[in-house]
């Protein structure tokens, strides 16, 4: 087919060597003869009925065109096809409409096929990329603004809650990754697209600040072995069974550190001192134990702001010689909130121990109650049983 498309070039090929490279300099006349010369090529290509059995002859035209420099490229040669359509005979313009339908819906072959595939499925993962993280972006601003609307009403939530909070049920392998891994996927991804617009930069640091102060305040306690945490101590077991009738809740002998600050101790090689801590120290109510869970979150996470406003405190002062105003009533602010922590913890009969994980430092909050009529007293709920406050103080001997 490309020895018969040649065939009828090849007599013009004399005639349009003259115009050939001069483009605009070409006379006006020169232009038109020119234009009459490829519209006589293109009548007598799609009046040929052994050519226009070709499905691929408007592609094998213009590839014709462009290699005997008659047109420069691709796109003029289909200006040069629409130009010289007009001036075509009825058969001409016939047969060409039948090759221009015939490209577009001729089979595709098996390599075709393949390389169209693979552009859609292309296509296809870059929408779904795109629509997942519009998702996931508009997951993390509901996140924040759980946190800060629950911040407006004096409430300390993590990231955790937040996500308890948005999705109810959800599992707690799914809640881990979306806050770990998933999210480390999606923040890079989000600066790859998103990289120039801050207020996609604003959440993912807002997200990341939340992570850290998730981690602090829900770290994950290891196993520990016997001689650093022990909850089977027959003092506290004898205890508990002599007493329990006389409180409505479970007694839970308790440890003044939890699991998870002795574990920073032996982490940082100072498995002495978290030995000291091995033993319960107290027995409380089950309630009062769930909540001083409560306590410890919210002192975790306000020590963290507090260490950071610290930290913008130290920069204030390098950068203008004196400390900002705004940031010491913020320090001020959060101290409050954990001195009020640690009186809850006091007027709970509770104590707790935190390691500060860098430098080993023990910090203690609240209190414990000297005897359990003190714990007693504080529940003012149900009456004692058998006989009131004077039976338990004569089993305890007061």
């Amino acid at each position: 087919m490309l020895q018969r498309l040649f065939l009828i070039l090849k007599p013009y090929l004399p005639k349009v060597a003259q115009y050939i490279g001069k483009g605009k300099n070409l006379a006006n006349k020169d232009k038109l003869d020119f234009s009459q010369i490829k519209t006589q090529i293109t009548e007598e290509v799609f009046s040929d009925q052994e050519l226009v059995k070709n499905p691929d002859l408007i592609k094998e035209y213009k590839n014709i065109l462009i290699e005997n420099d008659i047109v420069p490229n691709q796109n003029s040669a289909k200006s040069l096809i629409r130009y010289a359509l007009p001036n075509l005979s009825t058969t001409a313009k016939k047969n060409y409409d039948e090759a221009a339908y015939s490209a577009i819906h001729k089979p595709k072959t098996e390599k075709e096929k393949k390389i169209s595939s693979l552009r859609m499925k292309k296509m296809d993962r870059t929408k779904q990329v795109l629509t997942n993280l519009n998702k996931a972006k508009q997951q993390y601003e509901d996140v924040r603004n759980i946190i800060l609307n629950a911040k407006k009403e004096g409430k300390n939530i993590h990231l955790g809650e937040a996500y308890d909070i948005l999705t109810p049920n959800m599992k707690a392998g799914t809640k881990s990754g979306r806050i770990g891994e998933k999210f480390d996927k999606n923040a890079k991804k989000m600066i790859e697209l998103w990289g120039d617009d801050p207020e996609v930069i604003d959440l993912l640091n807002f997200i990341k600040k939340q992570r850290e102060k998730y981690k602090v305040a829900t770290s994950t306690s290891k196993s520990l072995p016997g001689t650093i945490h022990t909850s089977k101590i027959r003092k506290w077991k004898h205890m508990r069974d002599k007493f329990q009738h006389y409180f409505d809740d479970p007694l839970e002998a308790e440890h003044t550190m939890m699991r998870p600050d002795k574990y920073d101790l032996v982490d940082i090689g100072q498995t002495e001192v978290a030995v000291r801590f091995r033993e319960p120290d107290y027995l409380t109510t089950r309630p009062r134990n769930l909540e001083k869970n409560e306590i410890v979150k919210d002192i975790k996470m306000n020590m963290f702001d507090k260490k950071e406003l610290i930290d913008a405190l130290e920069f204030s002062l390098n950068e203008t010689g004196r400390p900002n105003p705004n940031i010491l009533t913020q320090i001020a602010d959060i101290e409050a909130k954990i001195q009020a922590s640690g009186k809850r913890a006091e007027d709970l009969g509770l104590q707790i121990a935190l390691t500060d994980k860098p430098t080993g430092k023990i910090k203690y909050f609240g209190k414990p109650y000297t005897s359990l009529v003190q714990l007693k007293k504080s529940l003012e709920t149900e009456p004692f049983k058998d006989g009131g406050f004077a039976s338990l103080e004569e089993v305890l001997r007061y």
